[in-house]
């Protein structure tokens, strides 16, 4: 510490500076700085100001005598309002020292590889510092604390000046007085009527709500008055209680204040409400019934303004009988933000005009459609984190509804002329169906994955595409692409496309007038356009009326899936020689370990590996692969 800085408005300054020669000089200072509002004075942008009192202070670790300011940038709602200076690891403090040539000590040295000064000559030098270091490093010149680690070993400077008696350990809440009335129309109006008699009478209650004038009827000044103290219709109106001109109140609440507490009034309806007398904005046995709410979704700005501010007056309903709960969200998901390079900065940053890297919404619907737009957004990443907003992929998610309309087209067509295949292989196409439900209603409800679940979307659509291929085009032509696609996926464990089945089944029977008609393929068909609605509800709806059914999805639900019919019937498994991939083999699902052995051992890929080799031990991983040692 070089220097300390207290708030204008700390109630020692007065005494301090009382009879001395800086008397005036201290109090103009203070009187000036108090006309200005504490987030502007903590803003980092503000300039840094400040006047010497006279007086000095000991430093109680090291009995230093250090001199004692007052500066505009110093809060009362901040700690004590008394601030201990640091000029070579605080911005502001560095700011405030240079500019009126105040002592600046370095008392943290970066280690290697440690923030943006790391490359520079050690140790750093208070005399050729730009700015204040405040990364992570060692702490120096900082007597029994020297060699301590910064900002991990705070923890230990805390317990050294509780131990002294220098200091104490505290919490600091930083929350602000709120501002709840603001002169715009666009908040709920304060229900309060002035009366020159009366003075401030509450509006009846079978007049509430207030509503608002037409906006066609509300001019906005930029003089920052009220807009409705200009709408004479709605301002003046009778007292209730004297029935005198009066004037209603023209301020209105916050604009988000209503929203921390919205969700109550959604329990009941406004029939309820008016059969009610209009008395209550919510019923407590109706909000008993519904809340809390169960899952409470929103980005990291809304932490403060609503999340915490609905806990406040949650608690305080809850506390006036009115609520039987007095935490209004059971669980919390934050989350992240879709960011952008920035045309300015060069950096990846959240959108902002400021930052020159806003998408806007209109562009992105007139080119390619809304539900490209929230399928993109939504297959971006992970939602709980941050996403890379990309111009040049979105064309990707286009595509993908493009070839959904293809898919669901290709069903609708006659079935093809002289072509007979087997059924039986319809049934992997069901389980698969199943599969898919199970998979996407598991990543949407539990894990919040949606990302994952559209991927999964995508190549269901990508086997299903294959699959009307093959019946247009016919079986036979393809036989040998197909046995060296299986050769391929056996050598490196690929899964070969659900489709491509097709070349195990024997054509015995004729098909249907449209590959739709089959049940198994409909089940698909509907499933698919279901489990996307949530992601793209317009052309889900389009597609549900072009396969035969009346809007809307909506009313159909959620596919169901069977854990019975998601079961495989055959397993297919790695074989490792040596722990090196050799082949896959297809063993039944129920099959024992010794017919896996079995299975593994006989086949001619694996004994190739194996050579002269002997045996020396199988290992088995249930459903996953087989591992031979043989030396």
């Amino acid at each position: 510490m070089t220097f300390m800085s207290l708030a204008p408005e700390h109630p020692i300054v007065r005494r301090l500076v009382a009879g001395t020669p800086r008397e005036k000089e201290v109090l103009a200072f203070c009187e000036r700085c108090r006309l200005q509002s504490a987030a502007v004075r903590g803003d980092a942008a503000v300039e840094k100001e400040g006047v010497f009192t006279g007086a000095h202070v000991i430093n109680p670790v090291n009995g230093e005598r250090v001199p004692l300011w007052v500066a505009n940038y110093a809060l009362m709602e901040y700690g004590t309002g008394a601030v201990m200076a640091v000029p070579a690891h605080d911005q502001r403090d560095f700011e405030f020292a240079k500019k009126y040539e105040l002592a600046i000590k370095v008392v943290i040295q970066p280690t290697e590889g440690t923030g943006p000064q790391a490359c520079a000559p050690r140790p750093l030098k208070a005399g050729e510092m730009a700015a204040a270091y405040v990364d992570a490093g060692v702490m120096v010149d900082s007597g029994p604390m020297s060699g301590t680690a910064s900002p991990g070993g705070i923890p230990n400077v805390i317990a050294y000046l509780d131990e002294n008696k220098m200091g104490s350990r505290t919490v600091h809440y930083r929350i602000r007085d709120w501002l709840v009335s603001r002169q715009r129309y666009w908040g709920a109006p304060i229900p309060v009527i002035h009366c020159p008699a009366c003075g401030i009478v509450p509006v009846p209650v079978d007049q509430l709500p207030v509503e608002l004038p037409p906006e066609t009827e509300v001019e906005f000044p930029p003089r920052g008055e009220s807009p409705l103290a200009k709408v004479a219709s709605w301002v003046n109106v009778k007292c209730p209680t004297c029935g005198a001109a009066a004037r209603r109140e023209t301020d209105t609440l916050a604009q988000w204040l209503c929203s921390c507490w919205y969700f109550l009034r959604y329990t009941l309806t406004d029939e309820e409400r008016r059969d009610g007398g209009n008395a209550l904005p919510f019923d407590r046995k109706k909000v008993d019934y519904w809340m809390p709410v169960d899952q409470y979704i929103g980005g990291i700005e809304h932490a403060v303004l609503h999340l915490l501010y609905t806990r406040f007056i949650s608690k305080v309903l809850h506390d006036a009988g009115h609520v039987g709960f007095s935490e209004p969200f059971t669980a919390l998901f934050t989350q992240g933000m879709i960011c952008k390079q920035s045309s300015i900065t060069g950096k990846l940053e959240k959108m902002s005009k400021s930052k020159g890297n806003v998408v806007s919404p209109d562009a992105v619907i007139a080119e390619y459609g809304a539900d490209t737009q929230r399928l993109y957004t939504l297959f971006i990443g992970p939602p709980q984190r941050d996403a890379e907003w990309q111009d040049d992929a979105v064309v990707g998610a286009r595509r993908f509804l493009e070839g959904v309309w293809g898919i669901v087209s290709d069903t609708l067509r006659p079935w093809p002329k002289n072509y007979a295949p087997g059924m039986e292989w319809f049934d992997l196409l069901e389980r698969e169906t199943h599969r898919l439900i199970r998979a996407v209603t598991q990543d949407i409800e539990v894990n919040w994955q949606f990302n994952t679940a559209i991927a999964k979307m995508m190549q269901f659509c990508n086997n299903l595409k294959w699959f009307n291929l093959f019946l247009i085009l016919g079986r036979n032509k393809h036989i040998p692409a197909y046995a060296r696609m299986r050769e391929f996926a056996s050598l490196t464990g690929r899964k070969v496309s659900l489709v491509t089945e097709i070349y195990d089944a024997s054509g015995t029977k004729q098909g249907p007038a449209r590959l739709i008609d089959l049940k198994q393929v409909r089940f698909a068909v509907e499933s698919l356009i279901k489990l996307l609605q949530p992601f793209v509800p317009h052309i889900s709806e389009e597609l549900w009326v072009v396969i035969g059914h009346e809007p809307s999805v909506l009313a159909a639900g959620w596919p169901a899936f069977s854990e019975a019919a998601c079961a495989e019937d055959v397993l297919d498994l790695a074989v490792q020689v040596n722990g090196k991939l050799r082949w896959h083999i297809q063993v039944p699902a129920g099959a024992s370990e010794e017919a896996v052995r079995a299975a593994a051992l006989a086949s001619d890929r694996v004994k190739e590996a194996i050579g002269a080799a002997t045996v020396r031990k199988v290992i088995v991983i249930p459903g996953r692969l087989v591992n031979i040692v043989a030396k």
